[in-house]
């Protein structure tokens, strides 16, 4: 897994600076943000699943756009503050990850696939989550 976040990063980082000149970072935490919004949500609903706490209403945004526009910035720059913190992006365009992002053989339909399948993931852990609270159990 550890690999193919730097892989994303990595596939990302050169697909915006294709598309973005100024500031093509934001692109790729975009990316970051949402996914992993994705998946700490389902995680935290897989909690309120096994254990019965309802753990993703830390994360339940607001319907306010203001509201959800700050959280969803606030986890964008928790993001870019972990990808600093870790040198994702020394580690990402090293040699030596290049080399073992050609020799495992990824491919960029991978970082679709995962967006989607986390995507789908949480909407489905989140419902059944839901059904929980809304049946009373």
């Amino acid at each position: 897994m550890k690999y193919f976040i730097h892989y994303a990063y990595y596939r990302l980082s050169l697909w915006s600076e294709k598309r973005e000149k100024n500031i093509p970072i934001v692109i790729v935490l975009a990316w970051m943000a949402i996914t992993s919004y994705f998946n700490v949500y389902t995680i935290l609903s897989l909690i309120d699943i096994c254990f019965g706490v309802y753990a993703e209403r830390v994360l339940a945004i607001s319907t306010s756009r203001f509201t959800s526009l700050v959280v969803i910035s606030a986890w964008a720059f928790l993001i870019w503050i972990l990808l600093i913190l870790f040198h994702v992006k020394e580690k990402a365009f090293s040699h030596g990850y290049i080399e073992k992002y050609k020799e495992s053989g990824c491919k960029d339909w991978w970082i679709f696939l995962y967006f989607i399948l986390s995507m789908v993931a949480m909407v489905w852990v989140g419902w059944i989550a839901g059904a929980r609270h809304r049946g009373g159990h």
